[in-house]
């Protein structure tokens, strides 16, 4: 199975009118959301209490990467998906999640750059090859996967 991990800060709005329709229709899928430190709208306020959601609070940093990472290691699936609060997965991204087999393969989604590296951070990986990484460039370059675009994303900024 899959787990989706994301930070979120202070995204209200984003979260109750896009994620949280996600969650409750996806069961299968388990939700990983860190929050950068927000103090308006902090997520264990505003996140429901289902078996599929962890939400966590780490200290206040502006670095993407070290809040998904710290997601990734809390995710309990062997396949992670990882994306930004603004790229919510369409409904073929989210049947497509729970049917990947990885092992050989980085999933990129369709707002990605289609010329050299992936520009974005919405991705399905290995979890043990990921961490082992901890950067989507380096994965690619240690493990020589198979890139398959498949699915895609909403862009919400854009809505």
């Amino acid at each position: 199975m899959v787990s989706i991990v994301t930070s979120y800060h202070n995204d209200r709005q984003k979260f109750e009118h896009f994620w949280m329709p996600l969650m409750y229709k996806h069961h299968e899928i388990e939700f990983v959301f860190v929050d950068n430190e927000s103090k308006e709208w902090p997520i264990k306020q505003i996140c429901p209490e289902l078996p599929n959601i962890k939400t966590f609070t780490i200290s206040h940093t502006k670095n993407e990467s070290t809040l998904q990472n710290f997601g990734v290691r809390q995710a309990t699936r062997e396949i992670i998906y990882l994306t930004s609060i603004d790229y919510i997965p369409t409904y073929q991204t989210m049947i497509l999640l729970p049917q990947i087999k990885t092992q050989d393969n980085v999933i990129l989604l369709s707002h990605i750059q289609s010329e050299g590296l992936p520009e974005s951070n919405s991705f399905a990986v290995v979890k043990s090859k990921y961490l082992k990484s901890l950067s989507l460039k380096r994965y690619i370059s240690v493990n020589n996967p198979n890139i398959l675009r498949v699915g895609g994303v909403y862009d919400v900024n854009n809505t």
